[in-house]
């Protein structure tokens, strides 16, 4: 049974109309239609709520595979050699699978690569260096070993700079500016995690 969260948006923004509406905020030059995602994260953050932006799109695939490949998702940014980050994912491994392993623009791990290990039921992390910035510019996870075919499921991954990651997912920003511009309108769902609306998504209307 898929269950959703909604964060209230009082705690989020005092300015705030209602409690079902996660994000609605207003101003005296009208209705923001431009989401500001990464000033949301940031009071997220505030609060406890998440630890930081996803730096990767298309982040909640909610699917089920018997493929080696369970996840390859591309960065919103560039990483340098030197840079951290943490890796969440939210799903559960093949009964026959040993491990989530991911890895910094493909290859064979020497860009930068980690175990996912789980910290709890549908919960796995793992925090890794980047070492090399060649590659095709997108994170890998695989579920290892590549014989075995028993299914892994991934609904969303949450990926964040540093070494602490969230227990909460959010979309990156980009991912939220491409279902705005495809809404026309109204409130934007984000499956079984967040409610985001367009009124705070979009550009400032003429007051």
């Amino acid at each position: 049974m898929s269950t959703e969260r909604t964060i209230d948006a009082t705690k989020v923004n005092p300015s705030a109309t209602a409690k079902g509406d996660a994000f609605v905020m207003t101003s005296a030059g009208g209705s923001l239609k431009k989401c500001d995602i990464d000033a949301i994260t940031a009071r997220l953050k505030e609060l406890g709520v998440v630890s930081g932006r996803n730096i990767v799109k298309d982040s909640h695939p909610d699917k089920e595979t018997t493929e080696y490949t369970l996840a390859l998702l591309e960065y919103t940014e560039e990483l340098a050699v030197g840079d951290i980050i943490t890796i969440t994912l939210f799903g559960e491994l093949g009964s026959q699978k040993e491990y989530l392993q991911a890895i910094h623009n493909g290859g064979d791990g020497s860009r930068g690569a980690t175990r996912l290990s789980k910290i709890s039921d549908g919960i796995y992390r793992g925090t890794m260096i980047i070492h090399r910035t060649d590659g095709d510019g997108a994170l890998h996870i695989y579920a290892v070993p590549n014989a075995v075919t028993s299914a892994s499921k991934v609904k969303c991954v949450m990926v964040e700079r540093g070494k602490t990651g969230s227990l909460m997912w959010t979309p990156a920003p980009e991912d939220v500016a491409v279902r705005l511009a495809k809404s026309g309108g109204g409130k934007i769902h984000i499956p079984n995690m967040l409610h985001f609306s367009p009124a705070i998504c979009g550009e400032r209307s003429a007051a």
